[in-house]
Formats: structure tokens, C-alpha cells, sequence
């Protein structure tokens, strides 16, 4: 599977939605597979990857938060 850059908003947390299985969310402190909605807070570092041999897909929201 393919993944995304390690990077961090600084002024916009994200809320990630899995809507297939094999996302993995990665940050500085953990792995976690998205199973259920996560929010991360602006300046978290964070990358997604899939470790499925099937595409996964996700739904990524930004937003102004705190």
C-alpha cells in the first residue's frame, strides 16, 4: 500500500474517517489502525499509510480548531 508524508497542520486540526479497512494513522508518539473517526489537533505530526494489499480509503476533514 502507499502512504502519506509525516507533516502537521499549524493552524487546522483534521478529522479522519475510515470507510475501508487497513488504514493505519501514524503520529511522532503512535500507530493506531482507523477504525473509528480520529481527530488530530493542529501542529500534531501525522501521516497515514495502508497496509492492506486492497486500496483503502479514507474521508480527511481540516478545519480551524483549537
Amino acid at each position: 500500500g502507499g502512504a502519506v508524508s509525516m507533516h502537521c497542520h499549524q493552524r487546522k486540526s483534521a478529522m479522519f474517517l475510515p470507510l475501508s479497512h487497513g488504514v493505519v494513522l501514524k503520529t511522532l508518539n503512535a500507530n493506531m489502525g482507523l477504525c473509528e473517526s480520529i481527530t488530530v489537533d493542529r501542529g500534531v505530526f501525522h501521516s497515514q499509510a495502508n497496509i492492506s494489499e486492497d486500496d483503502a480509503y479514507f474521508l480527511e476533514y481540516e478545519f480551524m480548531g483549537v
